[in-house]
């Protein structure tokens, strides 16, 4: 997969969107739109699902205004961190947003990703919500609050749920078993690792048979629990290895991200110690093993 420089920046926001809006409301009706389609060459990512509400705001004046200000705050709030939430609420015609960037981006060129959807978001108008979704950051927005998210259930199917996007390489390593498994295993680490960062982020390099290096990531928003960002991963990480044997494979919920590829993506410099992170488990686990054992034995001796 090639890498498209990042120098060449995406177009920043205008200032004077609010109105272009109006005039795109006129001349193009939308309601629901997906696309998996290329970015311009402006920056290596990917436009995976790009959506919009099939109702529109009866108050087209308070509901842009708000958009604007939740997205103006969301932005604001990308540039001291990966993640945000935002709403404005003025006039019953309430806003919420949510911006993502993944972890490997600085903040430039998490903003310039962010500026790029909200370009893409121009085109719901005045719809209810929006969602764009590429390979290294997601904006979306809604007139309901929905990231309070509790629990995953069991029987919970994340194949059809519209939320859900799983994207694989066409360019397959055909025969080599020993690559789907070592993927598979740094897959596993990953998703295993990641919850028990304090960022919700880890990110690792592995070399397969000295001819091949993958690099993998795996995050989840900071506005969920430990708990839900594991069953979050566990559960797009299924069908990520459906990929396998492609070279590139990528899955993503609304609060969980994972990826992988034989190019790479993030700089060597930017992995995790996830070793570390799991042995720091099972050590913990060893721990709670012989403390149970020792007062077993000393209550069996003083019977």
């Amino acid at each position: 997969m090639a890498k498209i420089p990042k120098e060449k920046k995406m177009k920043k926001v205008e200032n004077r969107w609010l109105v272009s809006l109006l005039v795109v409301v006129e001349v193009v009706l939308i309601s629901m739109a997906e696309q998996v389609t290329s970015q311009p060459t402006d920056m290596n990512s990917t436009l995976m699902r790009y959506q919009c509400s099939d109702y529109n705001s009866s108050w087209p004046e308070y509901h842009l205004s708000n958009l604007n200000t939740t997205l103006s705050s969301l932005c604001q709030k990308l540039t001291t961190g990966r993640d945000a939430t935002a709403h404005s609420l003025i006039n019953n015609e309430p806003v919420w947003g949510v911006a993502w960037c993944r972890g490997y981006l600085s903040v430039p060129d998490c903003l310039d990703c962010f500026d790029f959807a909200v370009d893409q978001l121009k085109l719901c108008g005045l719809s209810y919500w929006g969602r764009a979704i590429y390979t290294d950051c997601d904006v979306r927005y809604d007139k309901i609050f929905t990231e309070d998210y509790d629990i995953i259930p069991e029987d919970y199917d994340i194949t059809s749920d519209m939320h859900h996007v799983v994207l694989c390489d066409n360019t397959t390593l055909s025969g080599r078993i020993e690559f789907q498994r070592e993927v598979e295993f740094l897959l596993l680490d990953l998703q295993n690792a990641a919850p028990r960062t304090s960022n919700f982020y880890a990110a690792s390099i592995t070399n397969v048979d000295g001819n091949t290096t993958v690099y993998a990531i795996a995050e989840c928003h900071l506005n969920i629990s430990q708990g839900v960002c594991l069953d979050c991963l566990h559960l797009i990480s299924e069908s990520l290895v459906n990929c396998l044997p492609a070279t590139f494979g990528l899955s993503t919920y609304e609060v969980c991200f994972m990826r992988y590829a034989t190019t790479p993506f993030f700089g060597r410099n930017q992995t995790t110690d996830v070793t570390s992170i799991l042995m720091g488990k099972t050590s913990n686990l060893l721990e709670m093993i012989c403390f149970h054992n020792f007062f077993a034995k000393r209550d069996g001796s003083l019977n």
